[in-house]
């Protein structure tokens, strides 16, 4: 099919241009043509980031959007174009000026996340379901999966009906959706957010875009270097869909933010501080935490299960047009932590 025809089908519709709104087959066109032009194997992929981006556009009409910040991996790609990896699920953090209430006690940051699963349960998801909903989006259902109040994180999922006949278990049509109401009121900048789709056709999805508070990479950077310190103290480490961490940090390692976070002894050590106060892992010793200690590359027994987990990422998800091996991601840690056990707090 020309591109053209999918295009001009709709020029004259009164609702604006969407990917939804077009037939089943220019859909399926255009996450072609969008995944041959990013060099993303799964169409899957292209999907899913249109829902991604629709979600986060919808929640930035809503009545919180002065209070949610754009963090993690995610925002690496969609809002900061550091990495070349396709991010299928969202970390937003709630601004601390949401909530009157101070954060000195346990039984204080106990109140401010039970205040935010019930903010996010009777209030968030109905608006964002009403705005969805307005924008003539249709297939999906938002649904709270945290059952707990004084859980770390709300757990949100938006699960949306596929055009695509085969599932991929990497990809499933579902966009995880994670709020935190315990971190600090982080530096940010307002990124655009726009669709893969519209990049490659920019007549549509104009309206799927907009501006978005997003923290900073330095800060991304840090956490994820430690998240790792962390995990490989725990008495059975996760595998499974942790070696984007590493892939993350090999592409930021050399830029700009990354060079400024190992500069900002500050933060390392402000980040540090939070972490051990609001996550509090018991498996984790938070005084490992300083550079001459940091570790970033899994330990020998796991480091099998780590490679299959970034070949099966690899072959859907990262559109480099060099693909590192997992060896050499490997070396590039290897290098990383060096530079890391460098600094001197």
């Amino acid at each position: 099919m020309d591109e053209r025809i999918a295009i001009t089908n709709h020029k004259n519709s009164n609702r604006m241009s969407i990917w939804l709104n077009y037939s089943e087959d220019e859909k399926m066109v255009l996450l072609q043509q969008t995944a041959v032009a990013r060099k993303i194997s799964a169409e899957q992929a292209i999907e899913k980031d249109w829902w991604v981006t629709a979600i986060l556009v919808a929640l930035s009409k809503s009545s919180w959007a002065d209070f949610l910040q754009f963090k993690g991996g995610t925002s690496l790609s969609k809002a900061w174009g550091l990495i070349s990896r396709f991010s299928e699920d969202i970390d937003l953090t709630i601004s601390r000026s949401f909530f009157d209430l101070p954060e000195e006690t346990n039984q204080q940051r106990t109140k401010i996340r039970r205040e935010a699963f019930h903010h996010i349960e009777e209030k968030l998801l109905p608006e964002l379901d009403s705005i969805l909903s307005s924008e003539g989006i249709t297939g999906y259902k938002v649904e709270l999966v945290t059952k707990n109040s004084s859980d770390m994180v709300t757990l949100v999922e938006v699960k949306y009906k596929s055009i695509l006949p085969t599932k991929i278990d990497y990809l499933l049509p579902v966009v995880k959706i994670e709020f935190s109401a315990m971190s600090l009121d982080e530096p940010f900048e307002n990124r655009e957010i726009a669709t893969l789709i519209h990049s490659r056709f920019p007549e549509i999805d104009s309206e799927i875009k907009s501006l978005f508070k997003s923290v900073l990479p330095e800060r991304t950077f840090l956490e994820k270097i430690f998240l790792l310190h962390e995990e490989y103290q725990k008495e059975n480490p996760r595998t499974d869909r942790m070696s984007r961490h590493l892939y993350d940090l090999e592409k930021m390692m050399d830029s700009s933010f990354a060079q400024s976070a190992l500069q900002d002894k500050d933060l390392y050590i402000a980040i540090v501080n939070h972490r051990q106060k609001f996550n509090n892992i018991k498996d984790v010793n938070y005084r490992t935490h300083e550079p001459a200690q940091i570790r970033i590359c899994p330990p020998d027994h796991l480091m099998g299960s780590w490679r299959k987990d970034y070949e099966n990422m690899k072959e859907s998800f990262i559109y480099d047009k060099d693909k590192k091996t997992f060896d050499k991601i490997i070396e590039r840690m290897e290098e990383l932590t060096n530079r890391i056990r460098k600094i001197n707090l």
